[in-house]
């Protein structure tokens, strides 16, 4: 750029990707609605050439080793440091990526300046976990002059507490959220899946009880990483969601930040047509602070016209239609040529930056930048001059000087698996049973997450008095454990991998027929059940101490479904009540086999430890475990009682097909004293029911991609 150096120039070009849409936006009708997806499938050529174009850079990093690759150009971005520099200059909550996007995006298009500040503010966050884009913008309105009267948020997102969320569809941090729970919705079915069958209607309204918003931002995305050729083809669907809710919840003049990505399909150019439509003006925006080589592009909408009807807006979002939204000669031939400037635009500067990085996997970066550490420097220092970044007061925190909270479980459950070598190798991947059980190995290890490992046998005590009030969760019934609070995900999704493993082998060829459920014990002479007797080696008092034992009911052969399966926990709650009838007060519970997976169940085990005065965790053994629950304290009817509550909550309300997911707060479940103790059970678990499955087979055994 003129008059300035060779780094000025690269550091100024990082806050210079952007792109207004032209073409007058009065001249420009929508179709009618009843014309929507109705017209077949169309491709622009020269959408389609740069599309090409760009696939073609891409393939050349299809021999790549995908973690040397990752680290060779994050290691190389000349804005790699603005996220460092941040928190060190400001500290602030959640100093992310997203953060940092949110902030560069607030400032550099003036999103909030135009709203009278006496009215307060509102604003909405959809796909927001784990709640960067909230924290930015609280940020931005406390270190501002200018103040708000008050600020109203809401925020939605994937529920980072229902176990059928897989974890590769979110990022499954809930620091914030367990923070501000009153202030997430996840939908009538708990799941948060705009995806998924929600009402949307009902989700706007919980969205904005304090009036429509002056502000919505969108920012979800999908994994793709096994086939990133279809980015912007498995995103469509979601973003036509994300826009009808942000649509339904703005107010007139309000604000849309949305995140896209490449601009090539047709599904995009329709969405851009609606929003071109429905905005005073939109632009298309890359920050400096989005990682350099990826297609990550916001829509900046600014002044919205409240010009599209509630039927529009819900067709937008429910229509699963192969169709796209409008056909080929109902896009204005003024507004493609606009978007195909953009999507060259882009394409471009991705192209330029992913040939640099090619050009410099194999030669020092320093031929082409010179001074990297000094151009990383300068970009974040640009940044913060921009963007005036300054530290917040502590009351103006959103977690507050009183909140702090050790998220233990986030240690272990927010790590995604990072992938490993190259495309083809990823795609034809498959899995030997030996290198499963040595995963398990390394993972399933309570030391690694900074939890000790249990005894054989270790003792808990219940702080607090019996427990009869509930507070039912209700939603949609996870078919399988993806997701889990309880136990390291890493641990959950090895044993995912040897469950999928084992029901490979053929039948015919095992070793033995285990099946992951161990069946009923032998209970008709207990002295001599086989998990009864190590109880007595470890417990010798127990031996002249009264029990009643109820063994878990199984109705899956798979682990991790039978803790999420509803008829199998309502089976369990019935064995218990049975058991405990005949106990007295100061009598003792055995309860073998109960997954403690899933929310209600570990309700269940707070439940019971309620009422007796300790409890422990047998180690398993051979696939079998158990707690123990020591000196009742309550009667057997006052017990009873409290069981068949938590039966009768279990039903779904009305026939909505939902059920009780959880019978106390997540908040309550994860703070509890025995928290860690609980997990290490969990993790010793499905160690041994693991091991168990893949030592019955072959060790060099394996299905591709389990």
């Amino acid at each position: 750029m003129e008059g300035l150096s060779p780094v000025e120039s690269i550091v100024s070009l990082q806050f210079l990707k952007c792109f207004r849409l032209g073409g007058d936006p009065i001249s420009e009708r929508l179709p009618a609605s009843e014309t929507w997806f109705t017209q077949p499938r169309w491709q622009d050529p020269l959408l389609q050439t740069e599309k090409a174009d760009l696939n073609r850079t891409k393939s050349q990093l299809d021999s790549k080793p995908l973690q040397s690759w990752s680290t060779h150009t994050r290691r190389h971005n000349p804005a790699k440091d603005i996220a460092f520099h941040v928190k060190k200059e400001a500290d602030p909550e959640l100093a992310t990526q997203a953060w940092c996007k949110m902030t560069e995006c607030l400032h550099r298009f003036g999103l909030l300046d135009s709203f009278p500040l006496d009215e307060g503010l509102v604003t909405v966050h959809l796909c927001e976990a784990p709640g960067a884009f909230v924290s930015a913008t609280n940020h931005f309105l406390a270190t501002r002059p200018a103040k708000f009267s008050s600020w109203h948020w809401r925020a939605t997102s994937l529920n980072p507490f229902h176990e059928g969320n897989s974890t590769d569809r979110m990022v499954n941090d809930d620091t914030l959220i367990l923070h501000s729970l009153d202030r997430w919705m996840f939908g009538e079915d708990a799941t948060g899946d705009l995806l998924g069958g929600l009402h949307l209607g009902t989700l706007c309204k919980s969205l904005t009880p304090a009036g429509l918003a002056h502000l919505v931002t969108a920012d979800g995305g999908v994994d793709c990483q096994r086939e990133p050729w279809r980015q912007e083809e498995m995103l469509s669907q979601l973003l036509r969601a994300e826009t009808s809710v942000a649509l339904s919840a703005l107010r007139p003049g309000g604000n849309l930040v949305l995140k896209m990505f490449t601009l090539f399909e047709d599904d995009t150019v329709c969405l851009l047509l609606l929003l071109k439509f429905a905005f005073d003006t939109l632009d298309l925006y890359k920050p400096a602070s989005s990682k350099e080589g990826n297609s990550e592009v916001y829509a900046i909408c600014k002044s919205y016209r409240g010009n599209l009807s509630e039927t529009e807006l819900q067709a937008l979002a429910l229509k699963t239609s192969e169709l796209p939204l409008f056909g080929c000669g109902e896009v204005p031939p003024t507004f493609l040529e606009e978007v195909r400037k953009a999507a060259g635009f882009f394409s471009h500067i991705q192209r330029a930056v992913i040939t640099r990085n090619l050009l410099t996997f194999e030669e020092p970066i320093e031929a082409y930048y010179g001074d990297l550490s000094h151009l990383q420097d300068r970009v974040a220092e640009e940044y913060l001059r921009r963007f005036r970044v300054v530290p917040l007061h502590a009351g103006d925190r959103l977690l507050g000087p009183d909140s702090v909270f050790t998220p233990l479980h986030n240690f272990f459950s927010t790590r995604r698996d990072s992938p490993t070598g190259t495309l083809g190798e990823r795609k034809m991947a498959g899995c030997r049973a030996a290198d499963i059980e040595k995963d398990l190995l390394h993972y399933a290890n309570p030391h690694r997450y900074w939890i000790a490992a249990l005894g054989t046998l270790q003792w808990c005590e219940f702080r607090g008095g019996p427990s009869a009030f509930f507070e039912p969760e209700y939603g949609r019934e996870a078919d399988v454990i993806r997701n889990t609070k309880f136990c390291p995900i890493k641990v959950v999704h090895i044993l995912q991998q040897a469950h999928s493993l084992w029901e490979s082998y053929p039948t015919w060829r095992r070793k033995n027929d285990f099946a992951t459920d161990p069946g009923p014990l032998p209970l008709s002479d207990l002295p001599y059940c086989q998990l009864a007797q190590r109880v007595w080696r470890l417990l010798p008092e127990a031996r002249d101490s009264t029990w009643a034992v109820a063994v878990a009911d199984h109705q899956t052969s798979n682990y991790l479904r039978e803790a999420a399966h509803t008829p199998s926990f309502r089976g369990t709650l019935r064995r218990i009540l049975a058991a405990t009838r005949v106990l007295k007060v100061g009598e003792n519970l055995m309860v073998t086999c109960l997954p403690l997976l899933h929310r209600r169940s570990v309700s269940l085990l707070l439940v019971l430890a309620s009422h007796f005065g300790r409890f422990a965790f047998v180690e398993p053994h051979d696939g079998r475990d158990a707690v123990l629950f020591v000196r009742m304290l309550s009667t057997a009817d006052t017990l009873a009682k409290v069981l068949a509550q938590m039966e009768s909550l279990l039903e779904g309300k009305g026939d909505c097909g939902l059920v009780a997911n959880a019978y106390m707060p997540i908040a309550k479940l994860v703070a509890d004293p025995t928290y860690k103790m609980l997990c290490a059970h969990n993790i010793s678990v499905l160690k041994s029911r693991g091991l168990q499955m893949l030592r019955s087979l072959p060790p060099h055994f394996s299905s591709p991609s389990v």
